[in-house]
């Protein structure tokens, strides 16, 4: 880094969805939930921002996820949460 002041000041997401795409996403991967998109997340931007990461790839950094692997991840941690503050009613 030419600046060590900026060591660890980096948004390092593979991806930066709109709710738009999340909700698509969601809709069409997880039918089971029978999930309808309002009209207003629609109505929004067509893609997230787009920001070049190059120079940390170049640096030597990897992404480990993408954003299908953290949204799928965010359901299954919703259904451990609900699982667990279901088993504890019981």
């Amino acid at each position: 880094m030419e600046h060590s002041s900026m060591r660890g000041r980096f948004c390092c997401a593979v991806a930066n969805p709109t709710i738009k795409e999340i909700a698509i996403y969601f809709q069409e991967n997880y039918k089971e939930y029978k999930m309808k998109i309002a009209k207003e997340l629609t109505q929004g931007p067509e893609e997230g921002t787009k920001r070049d990461f190059t120079k940390l790839v170049k640096m030597g950094f990897e992404y480990k996820y993408g954003m299908k692997d953290v949204l799928d991840d965010s359901v299954a941690c919703g259904r451990l949460f609900i699982w667990s503050s279901f088993s504890q009613v019981i």
